[in-house]
């Protein structure tokens, strides 16, 4: 349920032209109350349209990595500009990570942090999907050959993949309820799908370097020279005459 709810989150994004760009456990959260049984994503400062003008932005090899390299997709740790279907990946190994407790580039060793994007893509790319997805349901397999298949400026299909998940559902008779494992109430096989309000802004494209991570030894930004912040804070600008007292105050002799 958690994984139907995620693609549905992420089709509503990609409607809007945004792709989120850092896919990750720590950006889905559960609702309270009424709402608990709902999945959200969250935190939009590395996101970035992919639409303009009408238009899908250009393919270029040259772009800044931007996600979490334990997540992230093979192409964008080949810093090719991230699409729709990067996300997705995302999604993949974020799923499969849930389900095996762990991603095989995962905790690597390395002397310096800075090669850990390359490390990461190296074993990912060495790692075959067959292998990856061995020991749980094969829709994960279909799901992350299809995605890793799709061109740069494809528009995926988001209803298939939430078929195929649904029937996995359902070849393992489990009840659409919307309660997880983490819930104590009672099943309600009468409740209807969990609900979100339309919002009235989605994204505000951000710049700035994300200061707490979900993981220590994932980094985010792979830039030479991470942005810049400007100074918000005021200048001290100097009276006439040198004088350094604030106006309606004397100077005491």
């Amino acid at each position: 349920m958690v994984g139907l709810q995620a693609i549905d989150r992420l089709e509503d994004l990609h409607s809007r032209g945004v792709v989120h760009r850092d896919v990750k456990p720590g950006n889905f959260v559960m609702g309270l109350g009424p709402n608990q049984n709902c999945v959200y994503l969250l935190d939009f400062g590395l996101s970035n349209y992919f639409m303009k003008d009408g238009k899908h932005i250009p393919y270029k090899d040259d772009a800044c990595f931007r996600g979490t390299h334990r997540y992230a997709s093979i192409n964008s740790h080949k810093k090719i500009e991230q699409s729709r279907r990067d996300d997705l990946e995302a999604l993949i190994h974020v799923l499969i990570y849930f389900l095996k407790g762990g991603l095989p580039w995962q905790n690597l060793k390395l002397s310096e942090t800075r090669n850990r994007r390359k490390a990461v893509a190296k074993v990912k790319r060495s790692i075959s999907i067959e292998e990856l997805t061995d020991g749980i349901a094969p829709v994960f397999r279909d799901l992350l050959t299809e995605v890793r298949s799709l061109e740069y400026t494809q528009i995926p299909d988001y209803s298939k993949y939430k078929t195929w998940l649904m029937n996995c559902f359902n070849q393992n008779s489990y009840e659409l309820d919307y309660q997880f494992d983490w819930t104590n109430q009672e099943p309600n096989p009468n409740q209807s799908p969990p609900f979100i309000q339309e919002p009235e802004r989605i994204v505000k494209k951000s710049t700035k370097q994300p200061k707490n991570f979900d993981e220590m030894e994932d980094i985010v930004y792979d830039d030479p020279q991470p942005p810049r912040r400007e100074s918000t804070k005021r200048r001290r600008v100097p009276h006439p005459a040198g004088e350094d007292e604030s106006p309606g105050k004397k100077k005491k002799i």
